[in-house]
């Protein structure tokens, strides 16, 4: 989802096109959608495997706060 979104972003950065900005707006949400849908279809497993998550999640967020505001500056 985080590719899929900075892959839009570019895109409607280099394009006037208002059709391509709402693409980039729903392609944030479609990541969120599908993150919920798979940790739903994966509830058993993921409660049963919670620790497997806690550091990976935590170097995502830091790698996506890093390449946000870089990408700002």
């Amino acid at each position: 989802g985080f590719l899929y979104s900075n892959l839009w972003t570019l895109i409607a950065a280099n394009s006037s096109s208002a059709l391509l900005r709402g693409i980039k707006e729903s392609s944030d949400y479609i990541a969120y959608f599908t993150t919920g849908i798979l940790c739903l279809i994966n509830l058993d497993w993921l409660k049963n495997h919670i620790k497997l998550f806690i550091l990976p999640s935590f170097i995502i967020v830091i790698l996506e706060y890093m390449f946000t505001f870089s990408a700002v500056l």
